[in-house]
């Protein structure tokens, strides 16, 4: 059974790489305008989660979130010169909610609090939800914008994850791959009703 899990973690991991090379190329290509404020948040995230989530005893779904670190950095590069322009007020919510987390996320280190690194991956989570935010609604006004099987391959591979759950009772293990599984889901939820919106007003999607 430990050798299924690694498996259908490695799995996970393998399509969450693919699916950002996906998207990082969409970019390239034109066909793509990220979210800037999003990706930086999800590239201080995704470093912070990783260590506090191997740190909780994860160990077979710690490839998703090693993807999320490497995947966001080339995203975050490449959305300096090719993202949507300029930051909303949302925007900047969110990156100053980031500011703070990653303000209490050093203090809690620092006094060494119990259970710090549970502690810690909550608030990271919490981060990530922030950072969602400019993503989600980029997806709803501006569907024409996101690759949408970057998307679909993100929401199979945080699926797959659930499978590479060793331990269901460690609810520091269980947190992450369960967030991202509604998290990344509602956006290419989101990301299908609003293309399927357009193609009914008579628009042409590209995909």
């Amino acid at each position: 059974m430990q050798n299924l899990q690694t498996i259908f973690g490695l799995g996970a991991g393998v399509l969450a790489f693919s699916a950002l090379a996906i998207y990082a190329l969409a970019i390239l290509r034109g066909t793509t305008k990220p979210s800037r404020s999003s990706w930086f948040i999800w590239t201080v995230v995704g470093v912070m989660l990783a260590v506090s989530y191997y740190a909780s005893g994860a160990r077979e779904t710690i490839w998703v979130p090693l993807a999320y670190v490497i995947g966001p950095l080339i995203i975050s590069l490449l959305s300096i010169r090719y993202g949507e322009p300029g930051f909303t007020w949302s925007d900047r919510l969110c990156l100053g909610g980031t500011v703070a987390s990653v303000a209490v996320w050093g203090v809690l280190l620092w006094l060494e609090v119990p259970q710090a690194a549970v502690w810690v991956l909550i608030i990271n989570l919490g981060m990530e939800a922030l950072g969602l935010i400019p993503t989600w609604q980029h997806a709803y006004f501006f569907p024409e914008h996101e690759d949408l099987l970057a998307w679909m391959l993100t929401s199979i591979s945080t699926v797959l994850n659930l499978f590479a759950i060793a331990d269901w009772s460690a609810l520091a293990v269980i947190a992450y791959p369960l967030y991202m599984l509604v998290a990344m889901n509602a956006v290419t939820l989101t990301l299908l009703f609003a293309r399927r919106r357009i193609t009914k007003r008579g628009s042409h999607v590209i995909i």
